[in-house]
């Protein structure tokens, strides 16, 4: 059997695996730059392409705002400057949990991002990361929003 015979053998074998019905579109969400749409605009957009995930970098209230009702599963970041905040202490966690998700019963959130692109190397937000992560998962825990 010829190498191309054997690939296309193996990729029918994976595609039969593999479960594409419950694939998603996402999108991030970007919002550096000018003379950019409004955020109900965005969302309209979404809908009307049948994207049904999104990525915010932080959150930003006027998308949050107009994602609730829209259906669009959000992954929202705790932005790199807030990671000190939240790092500092549960009690900081639970403010921003409460600020950023609590207060958006309508939107549905599917994954809290703990910072953007901090790499290893960095000084000042590397030990950050794992307090930040460590006090938003025990506050998503504690209210209840883990599966």
């Amino acid at each position: 059997m010829s190498s191309m015979a054997h690939l296309l053998v193996i990729f029918s074998l994976l595609a039969a695996f593999l479960d594409t019905t419950e694939s998603q579109v996402g999108v991030c969400y970007g919002m550096l730059g000018n003379n950019l749409p409004s955020a109900t605009q965005v969302i309209s957009l979404y809908n009307s392409n049948n994207i049904k995930r999104m990525r915010l970098y932080d959150p930003n209230q006027a998308a949050l705002q107009a994602l609730s009702g829209s259906n669009i599963e959000v992954m929202v970041g705790v932005s790199n400057s807030d990671l000190q905040y939240v790092a500092a202490s549960r009690d900081n966690s639970f403010d921003w949990v409460w600020k950023n998700i609590m207060s958006y019963p309508g939107v549905k959130f599917r994954y809290i991002a703990v910072g953007n692109e901090v790499k290893p190397s960095d000084a000042t937000l590397a030990p950050l990361v794992h307090p930040a992560l460590t006090n938003i998962n025990e506050v998503i825990a504690i209210y209840g929003l883990k599966d």
